[in-house]
């Protein structure tokens, strides 16, 4: 079985060292340790490695990670309704925060727009409008999301 030190994996995957021993300490990558008392990882310590990345990445908190490790670590078909539920979970959050960024793209547009075209303060109060609305949007999602 192939292993690796926590520098290759730390230069491979782009994680800092004291990531994976943070993530080794909450248990949601557990790599073996040699006579050494070193750390070394499997290929699957790698996915797993990759999972937490992706799954940050997207908006998954690591107790929400440690939960959808322990379903998938049991290998029983009874936990996928679980996992859906988690998956199905995230994938509305994500639709909302795909609506604000899409009304930030929006709003970035408008301020450019109004930037060059821009022959007044009046112009300015247009972009403070823009601003509020992001705002108000924003706020929005965070209770959305309670």
């Amino acid at each position: 079985m192939e292993r690796f030190s926590i520098k290759q994996v730390s230069h491979h995957l782009k994680i800092s060292k004291d990531t994976l021993r943070y993530y080794d300490k909450l248990g949601l990558v557990r790599p073996m340790r040699g006579e050494n008392n070193y750390r070394y990882y499997t290929q699957q310590n790698i996915f797993d490695l990759q999972y937490i990345q992706v799954f940050t990445f997207t908006g998954f908190s690591l107790s929400e990670i440690s939960h959808l490790f322990q379903l998938m670590r049991a290998c029983d078909i009874a936990n996928f309704p679980l996992m859906l539920q988690l998956l199905k979970g995230k994938r509305e959050d994500l639709a909302k925060r795909m609506t604000v960024f899409q009304s930030m793209i929006d709003y970035i547009d408008e301020a450019e727009e109004a930037m060059h075209s821009k022959t007044s303060m009046a112009d300015m109060v247009k972009i403070d409008a823009l601003v509020a609305k992001m705002f108000n949007e924003l706020t929005k999602m965070k209770e959305e999301m309670k």
